[in-house]
């Protein structure tokens, strides 16, 4: 009951932190692409997610330093 909602709280708040800090991305993003991934690729889009982002946000970083 109570630990699980503890728990599951707790996990939803640091998982995304680590996740950011490992793709250089932050808390927000992080956790937003880790929702959008879930529901789109469901339990594999936790990290799909995320990692999409990254990509993404790299290739435009690339793309506007080549303009």
């Amino acid at each position: 009951g109570w630990g699980g909602i503890v728990v599951g709280g707790i996990d939803n708040v640091l998982r995304p932190m680590f996740v950011g800090n490992q793709l250089r991305l932050h808390t927000i993003p992080a956790f937003i692409s880790m929702l959008g991934g879930l529901a789109l690729f469901g339990p594999p889009g936790f990290i799909l997610g995320p990692l999409a982002v990254t990509v993404t946000l790299l290739l435009v970083e690339i793309w506007a330093v080549g303009e």
